[in-house]
C-alpha cells in the first residue's frame, strides 16, 4: 500500500510526501528525517514513523516530547484509515492510500484483547454457535454487597466463585426469557456510529472520540494514548475505552483509586449515552451516536466466573538474592508476547532462541547482529525493533524456546556476551546435549546463584522467559525494573490461586 501525507498546517503547508510500500517515512525536526520540518519548534528531532506494508500502513509515535495524535487521540501505535488527521508538533497532516487499506484501527501494544474477542466471536459465528457477548444486567444490592464485602478481602475463594456462577445464572435465565427473533430486531437496530467522551483538565475542556474498531488507554502518564493533566490522583493508565458496533465498553486497569460508573466503582462495564463515569477527580461523559438505550439498572457490570476469579495486570516477586527478584504473571491477561511488546517498546532486546525447536530464518533476517553459540544449538539475535519478529514469537511461543534480555540502556553491546553466558551455563550445568534446552531451567540455575546472577547475566535488567503455563510470562529482574512494571500499570500481589505454578520453586 501506498500512503500520501499532505500537510495541512504548519511551516511546511502544501507539501504531499508519498510512503511506499515496505518502507518507514520519518517526520521530525531533524535533518535526517525523511520528512525535515525544521521550522516547527514544538515537533521533536524524530517524531512519528510511517510503516507502510501490503495491507496497512500504521504510525507509530518515536517517544515525541508533546506526542503524536490521530483525530485528536494521543497514540503510540495504530493502523490508520484513509483520511485520518494527524497532529505532530505545530503541524498538521491529512493520510490518504493508494491500494487496499485494513478497515480495523486499534492499538495492538496498549489493548490487543479487544481484536483477540473479535477474531473469536467470527470464529464462532462460522461455526454457527453463539458468540460469547455478555449483555449488561442488574445486580441486585444484595449481591453487590457481598461483591464488595468479599473484594475487600482480596481473596478469590469458594465464596466469591460461588457467587460469580449464582450472577452468571441470573443472567443466563434473563438472556433465556427474550425470544431470538427480539434479539435478532435489537441486534439489527443497534450499530454505532461514534464513542463520544468529554472531560475537563488542567488545559482546558477536551473530547475525545472513537469509531467502532478503536481503542484507547487513558491515564496520566505518557504511556497512555490520552493524558489527562493536571490530576494527581488519576492512575498512570488507568482505563480504557472500547468502541464495537454494537456497543461500548469501559474498563478500569487495575487503577490504584479504582473507576466509578454512575457513582459505582466499576471493573468492566458496557457504557451508553448519558453516562457519567469518574477516574481520580475527573469527570468523563459519554454520548455515543447510533447506541442503543441505557437499560434501568444501577450497575451494568460484567460478572462472570472468570472475570471475579482472576486478577489482571499483577505479578507476585519472589526476593532472589540482595538486588534479585524472580517475578510471575498472576493472571493471564495481557497474553505474554504482548506484554513483551509493552516492556520492550523503543529499546534493543537480546533473543537467545533455540534453534532446534523453531526456525530461525525471520531473527536472522530482522537481527541487528547474529552470533552463534559454539558446541550449542542456540543463537543469541539483536533485536532492535521488537516489531519486527511478533509474528514469528506468536507462532513458536509456547514451546519454550525463548529468553529475551534487557541490556541496560546505553549498554547493547552486552548481547555479543551472552554467547558466552550460555556455554558457562552448558559448562557449569554439566549438560551433554547440543540444545539450549528450557529457558525456564536456565533462569533456575541462574537463581540457585544469587550471588553470581551480575556475572552470569551480564550489565542486564532484566531477562524475560515463558511460565510453566505458556499462557503467562516469567521476569528474572533487578529491584529498579519493579518501577517499570508499575508504570505500565502492573501491580504487586499475592501468588495466583489459578494453580500450583504460580508461586516460583
Amino acid at each position: 500500500m501506498r500512503a500520501y501525507l499532505t500537510v495541512q498546517e504548519g511551516p511546511a503547508q502544501g507539501e504531499i510526501i508519498t510512503a511506499e510500500q515496505g518502507s518507514m517515512f520519518r517526520v521530525g525536526r531533524q535533518a535526517n528525517a525523511d520528512l525535515s520540518i525544521s521550522d516547527d519548534r514544538a515537533m521533536s528531532g524524530l517524531h512519528f514513523a510511517l510503516l507502510c506494508d501490503k495491507s496497512r500502513c500504521r504510525i507509530r509515535d518515536l517517544n515525541s516530547t508533546n506526542g503524536t495524535f490521530v483525530n485528536g487521540i494521543r497514540i503510540n501505535l495504530v493502523e490508520l484509515h484513509d483520511r485520518d488527521t494527524i497532529r505532530a508538533g505545530n503541524s498538521e497532516f491529512q493520510v490518504r492510500f493508494e491500494g487496499e487499506i485494513t478497515t480495523t484501527v486499534v492499538d495492538p501494544l496498549m489493548y490487543p484483547e479487544i481484536q483477540r474477542l473479535r477474531e473469536k466471536d467470527a470464529q464462532k459465528l462460522a461455526e454457527g454457535k453463539k458468540p460469547f457477548a455478555p449483555t449488561a444486567q442488574a445486580m441486585s444490592p444484595r449481591a453487590l454487597e457481598a461483591t464488595e464485602a468479599l473484594e475487600s478481602t482480596d481473596e478469590y475463594g469458594h465464596e466469591i466463585e460461588q457467587l460469580a456462577k449464582k450472577i452468571s445464572a441470573e443472567v443466563e435465565n434473563e438472556d433465556s426469557k427474550i425470544s431470538d427473533a427480539e434479539a435478532t430486531r435489537r441486534s439489527d437496530s443497534v450499530r454505532i456510529l461514534r464513542l463520544n467522551v468529554t472531560f475537563e483538565d488542567a488545559t482546558g475542556k477536551r473530547h475525545v472520540w472513537l469509531i467502532p474498531g478503536q481503542t484507547v488507554i487513558i491515564g496520566r502518564n505518557q504511556m497512555a494514548d490520552v493524558t489527562v493533566v493536571g490530576d494527581a490522583s488519576i492512575s498512570g493508565m488507568h482505563f480504557g475505552l472500547d468502541c464495537e458496533e454494537k456497543r461500548c465498553r469501559l474498563r478500569d486497569l487495575q487503577s490504584q483509586n479504582g473507576t466509578k460508573l454512575n457513582d459505582v466503582g466499576v471493573p468492566y462495564a458496557t457504557i451508553y449515552t448519558g453516562d457519567k463515569f469518574v477516574a481520580g477527580k475527573t469527570e468523563f461523559h459519554v454520548t455515543i451516536d447510533g447506541g442503543e438505550e441505557a437499560p434501568d439498572a444501577p450497575l451494568r457490570t460484567w460478572v462472570f466466573e472468570d472475570l471475579v476469579r482472576r486478577k489482571f495486570a499483577t505479578f507476585f516477586a519472589k526476593d532472589v538474592g540482595e538486588n534479585y527478584h524472580l517475578i510471575d504473571a498472576v493472571g493471564i491477561e495481557p497474553m505474554p508476547i504482548e506484554f513483551l511488546r509493552r516492556i520492550a517498546r523503543h529499546r534493543d532486546v537480546g533473543a537467545i532462541v533455540d534453534t532446534s525447536k523453531v526456525s530461525t530464518e525471520p531473527w536472522e533476517a530482522h537481527s541487528e547482529r547474529t552470533f552463534v553459540c559454539e558446541d550449542s544449538h542456540a543463537k543469541v539475535f539483536h533485536i532492535a525493533d521488537i516489531e519486527k519478529v511478533v509474528d514469528e514469537l506468536r507462532d513458536a511461543w509456547g514451546k519454550d524456546a525463548f529468553a529475551f534480555i534487557f541490556p541496560h540502556e546505553g549498554h547493547e553491546e552486552v548481547i555479543a556476551a551472552y554467547p558466552e553466558a550460555v556455554a558457562k551455563y552448558h559448562q557449569e550445568a554439566d549438560s551433554d546435549s547440543p540444545d539450549f534446552g528450557s529457558a525456564g531451567d536456565w533462569v533456575k540455575w541462574l537463581c540457585d546463584h544469587p550471588k553470581r546472577i551480575s556475572d552470569l547475566m551480564p550489565n542486564a535488567e532484566a531477562v524475560f522467559i515463558q511460565h510453566p503455563d505458556p499462557k503467562r510470562w516469567r521476569l528474572l529482574c533487578e529491584t529498579d525494573f519493579i518501577t517499570r512494571l508499575n508504570r505500565l500499570g502492573y501491580l504487586p500481589s499475592k501468588p495466583s490461586a489459578l494453580d500450583e505454578m504460580a508461586s516460583p520453586d
